[in-house]
């Protein structure tokens, strides 16, 4: 099965690669909302151009493609049929990790002291935020994820946890961090394409 699976992934289009791999930051059976997954995918800059289309409508393409080749599920649909949300197998998101991981892609902080790959440029922070605390490898990063962080905190600084500064962070998503207050040292990135703080309190 999992080389079947595999296999959908190699047979895959470049630029869908890209949009596949930008799945492994995410938790498998985690729910992705449409229009989130969409609007990551613009900022990265995965979603090409196509004469008479908006970005928009090119990157529901891609999802529609994903979802014919069975890469990406289903999660939730609306009341007209329309899909709500998406998640990805556990093996998938498995050959997705693994994958991201060779190619340097991205890399995700899920246990205390995860060590992470030199020039990072993609890191999603799964359910504990201290998971790089210190780390000296982020100066390169352009997309941070917190996810799953269930618990309300206050530790979000960005000179605390990243002490190298994140000058050319372009993608933001705090949606599963559950801060108590929205971090100030946010406005300083200059470079910001897209920001999301659905569950910042203020």
């Amino acid at each position: 099965m999992k080389n079947l699976l595999y296999l959908s992934f190699s047979d895959l289009p470049y630029h869908l690669k890209s949009c596949f791999l930008y799945l492994s930051m995410f938790p498998d059976h985690y729910k992705i909302d449409h229009m989130r997954i969409i609007q990551l995918w613009l900022a990265e800059g995965f979603v090409r151009k196509s004469q008479g289309m908006t970005p928009e409508e090119v990157a529901e393409g891609y999802l529609r493609e994903l979802l014919h080749r069975s890469l990406v599920h289903a999660a939730e649909t609306e009341t007209d049929g329309r899909i709500k949300s998406y998640y990805i197998h556990d093996l998938l998101c498995e050959i997705a990790i693994l994958e991201s991981r060779e190619q340097n892609f991205a890399a995700i902080g899920k246990e205390h002291g995860t060590i992470l790959p030199a020039k990072v440029r993609r890191l999603s922070i799964v359910d504990v935020l201290p998971n790089v605390q210190h780390t000296r490898t982020t100066s390169q990063l352009r997309s941070l994820l917190i996810i799953g962080v269930e618990k309300s905190t206050t530790d979000f600084s960005v000179p605390i946890l990243f002490p190298n500064g994140l000058q050319l962070l372009t993608v933001l998503d705090l949606e599963g961090a559950h801060l108590e207050k929205f971090p100030r040292e946010v406005v300083k990135l200059l470079l910001l394409k897209y920001l999301s703080h659905e569950k910042c309190a203020s």
